[in-house]
């Protein structure tokens, strides 16, 4: 890895390259603001990975499958949290406990960073995970089937694989 680079920032250009993203323009004086707000609302520390997204891009649109990263507007807004939590209530992680009252207790404990709008897919940080580094893992759900991630870095690198394989199948598709 070159000298100033980090692994989600590598992530996030290789992805960049598949899906159409810009970076905020957002000043840095309110998505601070917004991130203390963020961290204090869920009472954790976003991942140095993932605030550093935040500030450079504040959410991306539409990056997988109709699904967007949250922006911070987002992650603020109690109907959009509304429509994540209760989504988070229905999703279950492989070897988890199957009662819903379990899930909704680990509900209450993630910070959903992303969804589409028919929450058939949902991404959220696991602050149960934290690391000395402050990263966290990431939980996805894909219509309905979940898996764990270790980081929001490999998070980006598994969307970043996926949209190249649905663009190259989609490329496949017109060639035929």
């Amino acid at each position: 890895m070159a000298k100033g680079t980090s692994p989600w920032r590598d992530a996030a250009r290789r992805l960049q390259t598949i899906v159409s993203c810009r970076t905020t323009n957002v000043g840095s004086g309110e998505l601070q603001r917004r991130l203390a707000c963020i961290g204090h609302s869920y009472g954790v520390r976003l991942p140095p990975s993932y605030a550093e997204f935040l500030i450079a891009y504040d959410g991306w649109p539409r990056v997988f499958r109709g699904a967007s990263l949250l922006s911070t507007t987002q992650m603020l807004d109690p109907a959009v949290l509304h429509k994540a939590g209760m989504a988070l209530a229905q999703l279950q992680l492989p070897g988890e406990p199957s009662g819903l009252a379990d899930r909704l207790e680990r509900e209450e404990d993630l910070v959903p960073i992303g969804m589409d709008e028919e929450a058939t897919v949902v991404m959220a940080l696991d602050p149960s995970t934290e690391r000395l580094d402050g990263e966290m893992d990431v939980l996805l759900w894909v219509s309905g089937l979940g898996m764990r991630l270790e980081s929001f870095a490999e998070l980006l690198e598994w969307l970043g694989d996926l949209a190249g394989s649905d663009r190259a199948v989609a490329s496949q598709a017109r060639a035929a």
